[in-house]
């Protein structure tokens, strides 16, 4: 799992500054033809029930409780994704709502494809009258994680 990682946007010229202010930092820098990203969106909920092995990375919803439930329902709309493995029912839920972030898997996905929700909280391509929750910046099979931006396009695909 990563944990304390700080995502900068910058250009060619900046990354010897920045590599040179933290000499001790291990920093990872990757260009992609000058495209921004933004620093992941996050809030915390408490959890409808123990995820600790069945949550992470699945898509989440608020239900009427106030608390962060997995989706339950193929095509729907989701707040965002659970981050991490809350243990019980009322525990502290991280949950991403903007931005880049892991997900699992509930079928093939190719990256670019338009994102919905599974029946069981896993990501799925979406067809004709899914709500989009984002798109795969990588691909992958059934069960496995893969990455995302979630919330670029929330709609209903026609």
């Amino acid at each position: 799992e990563e944990k304390n990682q700080l995502v900068i946007g910058y250009d060619e010229k900046a990354r010897a500054a920045v590599a040179a202010a933290h000499p001790g930092a291990k920093l990872r820098f990757v260009s992609f033809s000058g495209a921004a990203f933004l620093r992941n969106g996050t809030l915390t909920l408490p959890a409808a029930g123990d995820y600790s092995t069945t949550g992470q990375y699945l898509f989440v919803t608020v239900n009427s409780s106030g608390q962060a439930a997995v989706v339950a329902s193929q095509g729907a709309d989701a707040i965002g994704v659970l981050s991490d493995k809350p243990a019980a029912a009322g525990r502290a839920a991280r949950v991403v709502i903007g931005g880049v972030t892991k997900v699992m898997a509930g079928d093939t996905i190719t990256a670019d494809d338009k994102l919905t929700t599974g029946a069981d909280g896993r990501a799925e391509v979406a067809a004709s009258g899914d709500h989009v929750v984002g798109h795969a910046l990588t691909g992958g099979s059934d069960g496995e994680v893969i990455s995302m931006v979630l919330g670029v396009s929330n709609h209903i695909l026609a």
